[in-house]
């Protein structure tokens, strides 16, 4: 029998990375409980890191540029072709950029 669990992702910041190295010790315990484990890409970074598209410090988190420019892109293409589709989308982005500094 095969189950297949879905991978989560989450993100812990914290100025204190001794803390950090704390929180990743309990997270690795409640885990064995569910017989779970964390992948090799698990990371612990006092400096900022990129992921999924954004760039995280510990004072905010960025769009990265290129991920901007690929979805104003992407955007005018749509305006193009699907005006009332293209309303709808951009209502979704708009959310999304609402608070990105640039």
């Amino acid at each position: 029998m095969v189950t297949h669990i879905s991978t989560r992702y989450f993100i812990l910041i914290h100025s204190d990375k001794e803390y950090l190295k704390e929180c990743l010790i309990k997270i690795k315990i409640f885990l064995i409980k569910y017989k779970l484990n964390l992948n090799n890409k698990t990371m612990i970074s006092k400096n900022n890191f990129t992921f999924l598209g954004f760039r995280f410090n510990n004072q905010e988190c960025k769009i990265i540029s290129k991920n901007r420019r690929r979805i104003y892109k992407k955007l005018r293409k749509l305006k193009e072709k699907d005006y009332s589709q293209y309303l709808k989308v951009l209502a979704s982005y708009q959310g999304f950029f609402k608070y990105q500094r640039y």
